[in-house]
Protein backbone atom coordinates (compact mmCIF):
# COMPACT_ATOMS: atom_id res chain seq x y z
CA UNK A 1 0.00 0.00 0.00
CA UNK A 2 1.07 3.61 -0.61
CA UNK A 3 0.91 6.39 1.90
CA UNK A 4 -0.67 9.37 0.35
CA UNK A 5 0.57 12.48 2.54
CA UNK A 6 -2.23 15.29 2.22
CA UNK A 7 -0.20 18.16 3.20
CA UNK A 8 3.41 19.14 3.91
CA UNK A 9 3.08 20.42 6.92
CA UNK A 10 4.14 17.89 10.06
CA UNK A 11 1.51 17.79 12.50
CA UNK A 12 -1.16 16.74 9.60
CA UNK A 13 0.94 14.27 8.72
CA UNK A 14 1.81 12.64 11.49
CA UNK A 15 -1.44 13.00 12.35
CA UNK A 16 -2.94 11.07 9.20
CA UNK A 17 0.01 8.74 9.02
CA UNK A 18 0.12 5.04 9.35
CA UNK A 19 -2.77 4.03 7.32
CA UNK A 20 -3.56 7.59 5.14
CA UNK A 21 -3.10 5.07 1.90
CA UNK A 22 -4.17 4.14 -1.62
CA UNK A 23 -4.23 0.41 -1.88
CA UNK A 24 -1.90 -2.60 0.26
CA UNK A 25 -0.01 -5.44 -1.72
CA UNK A 26 -0.84 -8.52 -0.02
CA UNK A 27 0.77 -11.08 -2.33
CA UNK A 28 4.03 -10.61 -0.37
CA UNK A 29 5.37 -12.74 1.92
CA UNK A 30 4.41 -12.69 5.75
CA UNK A 31 6.83 -11.36 7.56
CA UNK A 32 8.85 -13.62 9.71
CA UNK A 33 9.15 -13.41 13.57
CA UNK A 34 9.99 -15.82 16.69
CA UNK A 35 7.51 -18.63 16.82
CA UNK A 36 7.21 -17.56 20.42
CA UNK A 37 5.89 -14.35 19.60
CA UNK A 38 2.64 -15.47 17.54
CA UNK A 39 -0.56 -14.46 18.69
CA UNK A 40 -2.78 -16.61 19.64
CA UNK A 41 -6.85 -16.34 18.79
CA UNK A 42 -8.68 -13.89 21.37
CA UNK A 43 -5.54 -12.03 22.72
CA UNK A 44 -6.18 -9.18 24.72
CA UNK A 45 -4.75 -5.81 24.47
CA UNK A 46 -3.48 -3.76 28.26
CA UNK A 47 -2.80 -0.19 26.96
CA UNK A 48 -1.15 1.55 29.40
CA UNK A 49 -1.65 5.09 28.45
CA UNK A 50 -4.56 7.69 28.20
CA UNK A 51 -4.94 8.39 24.55
CA UNK A 52 -5.95 11.75 22.58
CA UNK A 53 -9.31 10.80 20.76
CA UNK A 54 -8.90 12.80 18.37
CA UNK A 55 -12.56 13.61 17.44
CA UNK A 56 -12.36 16.53 15.22
CA UNK A 57 -13.27 16.26 11.70
CA UNK A 58 -10.45 15.48 9.00
CA UNK A 59 -9.75 15.44 5.03
CA UNK A 60 -8.22 12.40 3.12
CA UNK A 61 -7.27 12.77 -0.72
CA UNK A 62 -10.90 15.23 -0.94
CA UNK A 63 -12.78 13.21 1.70
CA UNK A 64 -14.38 14.49 4.95
CA UNK A 65 -14.60 12.54 7.50
CA UNK A 66 -16.32 12.81 10.86
CA UNK A 67 -14.79 10.81 14.09
CA UNK A 68 -16.94 9.51 16.46
CA UNK A 69 -17.49 11.50 19.80
CA UNK A 70 -17.94 8.12 21.71
CA UNK A 71 -17.56 4.57 20.95
CA UNK A 72 -20.53 3.52 22.83
CA UNK A 73 -22.52 1.34 20.79
CA UNK A 74 -20.76 0.61 18.11
CA UNK A 75 -21.30 -2.72 16.27
CA UNK A 76 -20.69 -3.30 12.50
CA UNK A 77 -20.05 -5.95 9.86
CA UNK A 78 -17.83 -5.08 7.17
CA UNK A 79 -14.22 -5.52 5.47
CA UNK A 80 -11.09 -6.06 6.92
CA UNK A 81 -7.46 -5.53 5.53
CA UNK A 82 -4.20 -5.70 6.59
CA UNK A 83 -0.75 -3.35 7.05
CA UNK A 84 2.77 -4.54 7.78
CA UNK A 85 6.25 -4.14 7.35
CA UNK A 86 6.16 -1.23 5.05
CA UNK A 87 4.95 0.94 8.00
CA UNK A 88 7.09 -0.77 10.59
CA UNK A 89 7.98 1.41 12.80
CA UNK A 90 6.65 4.76 11.55
CA UNK A 91 4.33 6.60 13.67
CA UNK A 92 0.61 6.53 13.80
CA UNK A 93 -2.52 9.20 14.27
CA UNK A 94 -1.96 8.51 17.80
CA UNK A 95 1.18 8.73 17.82
CA UNK A 96 1.98 5.27 18.48
CA UNK A 97 5.33 3.87 17.13
CA UNK A 98 3.58 0.83 14.28
CA UNK A 99 4.84 -2.61 15.91
CA UNK A 100 3.22 -4.99 13.19
CA UNK A 101 3.69 -7.86 16.14
CA UNK A 102 1.19 -5.89 18.52
CA UNK A 103 -2.12 -6.19 18.32
CA UNK A 104 -3.43 -3.19 16.99
CA UNK A 105 -5.68 -1.26 14.43
CA UNK A 106 -6.51 1.57 12.53
CA UNK A 107 -9.95 3.10 12.10
CA UNK A 108 -11.69 5.48 10.37
CA UNK A 109 -14.08 7.51 12.54
CA UNK A 110 -13.49 5.48 16.30
CA UNK A 111 -12.18 7.51 18.61
CA UNK A 112 -8.20 6.57 19.37
CA UNK A 113 -8.12 4.57 22.25
CA UNK A 114 -10.83 2.75 21.74
CA UNK A 115 -10.98 -1.09 22.10
CA UNK A 116 -12.51 -3.40 19.87
CA UNK A 117 -13.93 -7.11 19.62
CA UNK A 118 -12.89 -7.95 16.00
CA UNK A 119 -14.69 -11.76 15.15
CA UNK A 120 -13.46 -13.02 11.68
CA UNK A 121 -17.08 -13.98 10.23
CA UNK A 122 -15.57 -16.54 8.12
CA UNK A 123 -13.77 -18.90 10.76
CA UNK A 124 -15.11 -17.69 13.74
CA UNK A 125 -12.20 -15.92 15.12
CA UNK A 126 -11.83 -13.27 17.62
CA UNK A 127 -9.24 -10.70 19.24
CA UNK A 128 -9.60 -7.73 20.60
CA UNK A 129 -7.35 -4.43 19.36
CA UNK A 130 -6.80 -0.90 20.17
CA UNK A 131 -7.60 1.37 17.80
CA UNK A 132 -4.52 3.72 17.37
CA UNK A 133 -4.62 4.71 13.80
CA UNK A 134 -6.75 6.45 11.30
CA UNK A 135 -8.06 4.30 7.94
CA UNK A 136 -8.30 2.51 5.38
CA UNK A 137 -9.07 5.05 3.50
CA UNK A 138 -9.40 2.33 0.60
CA UNK A 139 -13.13 1.80 -0.62
CA UNK A 140 -15.88 0.33 1.82
CA UNK A 141 -13.26 -1.19 3.95
CA UNK A 142 -13.90 -0.15 7.98
CA UNK A 143 -10.99 -1.76 10.05
CA UNK A 144 -6.94 -2.27 9.19
CA UNK A 145 -5.53 -5.05 11.52
CA UNK A 146 -1.42 -4.57 12.35
CA UNK A 147 -0.11 -7.83 10.90
CA UNK A 148 -0.65 -9.71 14.37
CA UNK A 149 -3.64 -9.10 14.52
CA UNK A 150 -4.80 -10.33 10.96
CA UNK A 151 -2.51 -13.21 11.68
CA UNK A 152 -4.28 -14.20 14.42
CA UNK A 153 -7.96 -14.07 13.08
CA UNK A 154 -6.51 -16.27 9.85
CA UNK A 155 -6.91 -12.99 7.82
CA UNK A 156 -2.82 -12.66 6.73
CA UNK A 157 -2.41 -14.52 3.62
CA UNK A 158 -6.32 -13.74 2.34
CA UNK A 159 -5.73 -10.73 3.16
CA UNK A 160 -9.47 -9.33 3.11
CA UNK A 161 -12.12 -10.63 5.62
CA UNK A 162 -15.65 -10.08 6.52
CA UNK A 163 -15.60 -9.12 10.02
CA UNK A 164 -17.94 -8.07 12.64
CA UNK A 165 -16.27 -4.72 15.34
CA UNK A 166 -17.69 -4.18 18.56
CA UNK A 167 -16.73 -1.22 20.88
CA UNK A 168 -15.90 -2.94 24.25
CA UNK A 169 -13.68 -0.52 25.95
CA UNK A 170 -11.38 2.14 26.47
CA UNK A 171 -7.91 2.58 27.14
CA UNK A 172 -6.44 4.45 30.12
CA UNK A 173 -3.03 4.96 32.13
CA UNK A 174 -4.33 1.99 34.00
CA UNK A 175 -5.70 -0.50 31.79
CA UNK A 176 -8.97 -1.15 29.38
CA UNK A 177 -12.21 0.40 30.90
CA UNK A 178 -15.58 -0.63 29.79
CA UNK A 179 -17.00 1.78 27.05
CA UNK A 180 -19.26 4.11 28.39
CA UNK A 181 -22.72 2.43 28.32
CA UNK A 182 -26.20 4.39 27.60
CA UNK A 183 -28.39 5.07 30.12
CA UNK A 184 -31.42 2.94 29.85
CA UNK A 185 -33.73 5.69 30.30
CA UNK A 186 -32.73 7.07 27.45
CA UNK A 187 -36.14 6.54 25.21
CA UNK A 188 -35.60 4.75 21.66
CA UNK A 189 -37.41 6.48 18.97
CA UNK A 190 -41.02 4.37 17.63
CA UNK A 191 -40.35 2.10 14.59
CA UNK A 192 -42.41 2.57 11.27
CA UNK A 193 -46.09 2.02 11.91
CA UNK A 194 -45.74 -1.56 10.22
CA UNK A 195 -42.25 -2.80 11.78
CA UNK A 196 -44.48 -2.26 15.46
CA UNK A 197 -47.46 -3.68 14.47
CA UNK A 198 -45.62 -6.68 13.45
CA UNK A 199 -43.00 -6.48 16.42
CA UNK A 200 -45.71 -6.78 18.77
CA UNK A 201 -46.84 -10.35 17.88
CA UNK A 202 -43.03 -11.90 19.21
CA UNK A 203 -41.08 -11.72 21.82
CA UNK A 204 -38.05 -12.98 20.62
CA UNK A 205 -36.12 -12.22 17.66
CA UNK A 206 -32.27 -13.28 16.22
CA UNK A 207 -30.02 -9.97 15.97
CA UNK A 208 -27.79 -10.40 13.20
CA UNK A 209 -25.85 -7.25 13.58
CA UNK A 210 -26.46 -3.41 14.49
CA UNK A 211 -25.03 -1.05 11.70
CA UNK A 212 -24.12 2.88 11.92
CA UNK A 213 -24.77 3.07 7.60
CA UNK A 214 -28.64 1.72 6.60
CA UNK A 215 -27.38 0.41 3.69
CA UNK A 216 -25.45 -2.03 5.04
CA UNK A 217 -28.36 -3.12 7.35
CA UNK A 218 -30.37 -3.48 4.13
CA UNK A 219 -28.03 -5.46 2.30
CA UNK A 220 -28.13 -7.96 5.57
CA UNK A 221 -31.50 -8.08 5.43
CA UNK A 222 -31.69 -8.68 1.54
CA UNK A 223 -29.29 -11.87 2.23
CA UNK A 224 -31.32 -13.11 4.73
CA UNK A 225 -34.24 -12.95 2.77
CA UNK A 226 -32.96 -14.49 0.05
CA UNK A 227 -31.69 -17.40 2.02
CA UNK A 228 -35.46 -18.20 3.43
CA UNK A 229 -35.37 -15.87 6.56
CA UNK A 230 -38.41 -13.91 5.41
CA UNK A 231 -39.04 -12.52 9.28
CA UNK A 232 -35.89 -10.66 8.78
CA UNK A 233 -36.23 -6.74 9.21
CA UNK A 234 -34.73 -3.60 9.82
CA UNK A 235 -35.33 -1.40 13.01
CA UNK A 236 -33.82 1.52 14.26
CA UNK A 237 -32.17 2.16 17.45
CA UNK A 238 -31.45 5.84 18.40
CA UNK A 239 -27.88 6.29 21.09
CA UNK A 240 -26.28 9.50 22.46
CA UNK A 241 -24.13 9.00 18.81
CA UNK A 242 -27.34 8.79 16.43
CA UNK A 243 -29.13 5.66 14.83
CA UNK A 244 -28.24 2.19 14.96
CA UNK A 245 -29.87 0.17 11.95
CA UNK A 246 -30.44 -3.47 14.18
CA UNK A 247 -30.87 -6.46 11.47
CA UNK A 248 -33.15 -8.85 13.22
CA UNK A 249 -35.11 -12.46 12.41
CA UNK A 250 -38.29 -12.26 14.25
CA UNK A 251 -40.01 -15.66 15.55
CA UNK A 252 -43.45 -16.67 17.12
CA UNK A 253 -41.84 -18.62 20.19
CA UNK A 254 -38.66 -19.01 21.89
CA UNK A 255 -38.35 -22.56 20.36
CA UNK A 256 -38.73 -21.06 16.74
CA UNK A 257 -35.90 -18.43 17.82
CA UNK A 258 -33.53 -20.94 19.21
CA UNK A 259 -33.88 -23.01 15.90
CA UNK A 260 -33.82 -19.76 13.36
CA UNK A 261 -30.55 -18.89 15.57
CA UNK A 262 -28.37 -22.06 14.26
CA UNK A 263 -29.84 -21.25 11.03
CA UNK A 264 -28.37 -18.15 11.03
CA UNK A 265 -25.36 -18.53 12.27
CA UNK A 266 -24.54 -20.59 8.96
CA UNK A 267 -24.04 -17.23 7.33
CA UNK A 268 -23.65 -14.97 10.29
CA UNK A 269 -21.86 -16.96 13.28
CA UNK A 270 -22.06 -14.18 15.69
CA UNK A 271 -25.75 -13.54 15.41
CA UNK A 272 -27.69 -13.99 19.16
CA UNK A 273 -30.84 -14.01 20.29
CA UNK A 274 -32.70 -11.03 21.45
CA UNK A 275 -35.55 -10.45 23.08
Amino acid sequence: MYRFAVLPVLALALLLSGCATVDRVFSRPAPSRPAAMSPAPGTGVTPGRQYNPKTQPYTVMGKRYRPLRSAAGYDEVGVASWYGKDFHGKPTASGDIYDMHKMTAAHKTLPLGTVVRVTNLENGRRVDLLVNDRGPFVGTRLIDLSYAAARALGSDRKGLARVRIQAVGTATARGAVPVRQIPARRPAPRPSRSVTAQAATTGYAVQVGAFREQANAEKVVRHLRSKGFSQAHLYRRRTGNGVLHLVRVRAASKTQALQALQKVRVYYPSSFLAS
